[in-house]
């Protein structure tokens, strides 16, 4: 019986070296006496989901800078389509639902006012806090970088079929609502990496 690359990666032990303790990780003891030889084979990243995950955000992030804009990131977009639905948001909230953190939001806050694609302003009823407002040159990048974001999108999924799209899309939404409530939210030292 073939087992899954999966179903390996959750039965593979791990140590970095051989002092690493592995008592009571679970694995029978010659999995074990492995590891403490030293025998652990090199992981196949072909097929390790994080090493693919990581794959598809740089060909994404890639796809992006050339079909969509160079510009305006993908995050900076996210912003801008918060806000098209949701005018005059203060800035705690617009990342939340943009998905970043409290200092990337303040930081393309800043850049993106610069550009003029939002307002900042002062909450006069909270004078520390920021309401951000789309501006109309703001909604009219989002219109212009919404339909060139839709083909991006379709050329990237177009090796795909409508039924295997519609699975993977399912699949990717089911692992980020499991993993979300069970992982720390985003800080400034994890996004740093993304895109801006």
């Amino acid at each position: 019986m073939k087992i899954s690359p999966i179903a390996q990666l959750r039965n593979t032990p791990f140590a970095v070296n051989q002092s690493d303790p592995v008592e009571g990780d679970g694995y029978d003891d010659e999995s074990t006496s492995k590891v403490l030889e030293g025998k652990l084979e090199r992981l196949d990243l072909e097929n390790t989901p994080g090493h693919l995950l990581r794959r598809l955000q740089q060909i994404s992030a890639a796809n992006w800078s050339i079909q969509v804009s160079s510009s305006v990131t993908s995050a900076q977009f996210a912003v801008l389509n918060c806000l098209i639905e949701n005018r005059g948001l203060d800035q705690t909230t617009l990342g939340q639902l943009a998905f970043l953190d409290r200092a990337t939001m303040a930081e393309l806050a800043v850049r993106m006012a610069k550009r003029g694609l939002i307002s900042r302003d002062r909450d006069p009823s909270d004078r520390r806090r920021w309401i951000i407002s789309i501006t109309d040159q703001g909604v009219a990048t989002h219109r212009d970088m919404a339909e060139k974001s839709v083909n991006m999108n379709n050329a990237l999924f177009s090796v795909l079929s409508d039924d295997e799209i519609e699975t993977l899309m399912s699949l990717m939404k089911r692992l980020v609502t499991g993993v979300q409530g069970s992982s720390p939210e985003p800080t400034k030292q994890s996004t740093d990496q993304l895109p801006r």
